[in-house]
């Protein structure tokens, strides 16, 4: 099993340079690139140069490079515009991830209703969204083209594209796409592509099996196991997407994936050591997995 640490996993990770360094000398090889950083122009030269200073294997994840003027990504928006913003960056995201060798692209599938404002760390904002069946039936349809232009994108590059299990706050939950195994079904009888795949959020998942209780944690990830390319790992209390780091729970659930999956820390506002100690504990339960 492959385990990865997220550049968003530290504290303050904002300056992308200054993770990469700390990441490169605590020994660290396998890394995502996240989507908690400031924009830079130069942001290929540096990952490329601490990618050859460090020996980094990168996978690329959804909000990465950073823009200038920060927007929210939305492959399901029914704002034309906003959802060609989305394809564009995440068609630049691919182009990026054949530079550097990144196997995967993942990014998240959107929201019924275009956020009014951006927080980082402290989540969107939206007006009240018309969540009817109809309105949701539009966006699923828009975010069924833009995987389907995407995955061929991405197929032509030698890079596999991944739609992430959505979370946040219970209360936006109506606002998200893709947090249910139903809808997972659907999406994957649409693009029956072995190039196209899942990034499982065990995290954002858990919050899905408290909301709805048809949700089980087992049945998803056994559904899709050989379709699930990537894992992110954190934990929460059922409150929040809090990012925690993860559990006995979430540690024993790594047993039951496609040991072919990359598995990613993505529990965050930890220090270097925190994020060594967990690091090591995941290397230690997938190796356990591995025997």
């Amino acid at each position: 099993m492959n385990v990865y640490v997220s550049t968003s996993a530290i504290k303050e990770p904002f300056d992308l340079e200054r993770v990469l360094n700390i990441y490169g000398d605590l020994g660290f090889k396998n890394i995502e690139l996240g989507s908690s950083h400031t924009f830079r122009q130069d942001v290929r030269e540096v990952i490329t140069s601490l990618q050859n200073k460090y020996g980094f294997h990168y996978v690329v994840h959804n909000y990465f490079p950073p823009h200038e003027t920060a927007f929210a990504l939305n492959l399901s928006s029914l704002n034309e515009s906003i959802r060609r913003k989305s394809i564009e960056h995440a068609k630049a995201a691919i182009d990026l991830s054949f530079a550097i060798q990144s196997p995967i692209y993942s990014i998240h599938p959107g929201m019924i209703s275009d956020p009014k404002e951006i927080a980082f760390f402290t989540g969107f904002t939206f007006e009240e969204a018309n969540n009817s069946e109809t309105t949701y039936q539009k966006c699923f349809d828009k975010l069924v083209a833009s995987c389907k232009e995407l995955n061929e994108y991405a197929k032509q590059r030698g890079v596999k594209f991944a739609i992430e299990n959505s979370g946040g706050h219970p209360a936006k939950y109506i606002y998200l796409m893709m947090t249910r195994h139903h809808e997972f079904e659907r999406l994957m009888k649409e693009i029956d592509d072995p190039n196209f795949g899942i990034l499982f959020d065990i995290g954002h998942y858990h919050l899905s099996t408290t909301l709805y209780e048809t949700e089980r944690m087992e049945d998803f990830i056994l559904s899709f196991r050989n379709r699930i390319f990537q894992v992110h790992i954190h934990s929460n209390d059922g409150s929040d997407d809090q990012h925690l780091p993860p559990t006995t729970k979430e540690c024993e659930l790594l047993s039951i994936f496609n040991p072919k999956s990359i598995f990613v820390l993505e529990a965050m506002k930890n220090s270097p050591d925190q994020i060594a100690n967990l690091v090591k504990l995941l290397q230690q339960t997938t190796m356990e997995v591995d025997e």
